[in-house]
């Protein structure tokens, strides 16, 4: 009977420890995780804070998860090192793990942001729940709030703050918010929206210093000379893998760690899953970094079953993203906003009165990208396309009209 150990107890984890489980009711898994308790849902942290989401629905499983399963969970504790010459990870509290098959699932963490002042009290980063709770509680003291980042936690993170009656504003590098999902037209529209429910946008924006007093956040300086008071800080610019652990073990990282499509490792017994690897872009045409909770758990669910002597193959995904502000709902996948040149042509459909946003990339006669505002029913149907790389023989304007022409797109499905 193999040894099974899962580093990492999120989605792409526990999704590879219960494929893992029901191939051997008798196969002995453990699974360490950095995080205490039960596990939850990290897509909903800002509809819980924002009040959307009430607290308890945020868990991914029922109480006594991993005892219903079998599975011995070694709660609150870090991989710190693998040696996978004698098959055994060591603990940041000196534990060494044995395993016969190992699957490294650590995730992501936050990008860090290294200017004075973060260790103030009201700083934060927004990735786990504690994060979310050590916001909530500080709300009680805080009228004035500035979030660091305009991508997808940031700009949630400041909805559900605006929600909560604080004044908020965000502090945006590029000169438009979600510039790594958006283009320019639909990112003045997300930003329409946000100023409308009273939230802040300074673009183009450095912070510089994080202004203190009695131990607690008081401001934020800007590169400018700007100050803004607040006496809350959150920091949202992206996530990274957490690899560092894997340094000296020979795996093979490159942004994140590299998979066959069985996403086997190049270390023998040793797989690798979720937002720590890179997978096919299908729409790239490359291995890339796709931290999405749904990719993860697909992931998770084929490492496990290759862990356990099966042979299935990951076929890849795409960037696919969607946001949703009072009434206003943005989707987009793939290649969104290409460069220009290189082949990629746009077909566009706007209606500024209906505030409907409707885009299309293709390269060749391939779908490779796409962003839909409001009128999103269809959405579904153009990712599913990319994803599958159908070539089309021709691709027009009808197919952004408002009620998308889903039986012309069903003859290349």
């Amino acid at each position: 009977m193999k040894d099974y150990l899962v580093l990492g107890g999120s989605a792409a984890g526990l999704a590879a420890a219960e494929a893992i489980r029901r191939k051997s009711k008798d196969a002995k898994i453990a699974i360490v995780s950095d995080e205490p308790g039960r596990p939850y849902n990290r897509p909903l942290l800002s509809f819980a804070l924002g009040g959307t989401t009430p607290a308890d629905q945020l868990f991914a499983r029922p109480g006594q998860y991993y005892t219903s399963w079998g599975f011995d969970c070694l709660s609150g504790k870090r991989a710190e090192g693998l040696d996978p010459q004698k098959s055994h990870v060591v603990l940041d509290n000196g534990q060494k793990v044995d395993y016969d098959v190992l699957l490294v699932a650590t995730g992501s963490s936050p990008a860090p942001l290294d200017i004075p002042g973060m260790n103030l009290e009201g700083v934060f980063y927004f990735h786990t729940k504690k994060d979310m709770n050590d916001v909530n509680a500080c709300l009680k003291d805080t009228t004035q709030a500035v979030v660091i980042g305009g991508g997808l936690v940031g700009i949630r993170v400041a909805d559900a703050l605006q929600k909560r009656g604080v004044q908020v504003t965000v502090l945006i590098a590029s000169p438009f918010p979600l510039s790594q999902i958006a283009d320019e037209a639909s990112a003045v529209m997300v930003a329409d929206v946000l100023r409308a429910r009273g939230v802040h946008l300074v673009t183009r924006a450095s912070p510089v210093e994080i202004q203190g007093k009695n131990g607690s956040v008081a401001g934020m300086v800007l590169e400018n000379g700007e100050t803004i008071p607040c006496q809350l800080v959150v920091v949202g610019k992206g996530v990274v893998p957490n690899t560092r652990f894997l340094e000296g073990s020979g795996i093979q990282i490159r942004r994140g760690i590299r998979t066959s499509s069985q996403l086997r490792t190049n270390l023998p017994g040793v797989f690798a899953a979720g937002d720590v690897v890179e997978t096919l872009d299908l729409a790239k045409g490359y291995p890339d970094l796709h931290a999405l909770w749904p990719a993860a758990v697909e992931q998770g669910r084929i490492a496990g079953c290759n862990m356990s002597g099966e042979t299935i193959a990951y076929h890849g995904t795409i960037s696919c993203n969607a946001i949703r502000i009072g009434e206003f709902h943005m989707v987009s996948g793939g290649i969104s906003n290409p460069p220009e040149g290189n082949g990629y042509q746009s077909i566009v459909c706007h209606s500024p009165k209906r505030r409907i946003y409707k885009k299309i990339v293709t390269k060749g006669d391939r779908i490779v990208g796409m962003i839909f505002v409001n009128d999103i029913a269809s959405a579904g149907v153009i990712i599913r396309l990319i994803k599958q790389k159908r070539r089309l023989s021709s691709v027009d304007a009808d197919l952004l009209a408002p009620r998308f022409n889903v039986g012309q797109i069903s003859l290349v499905l």
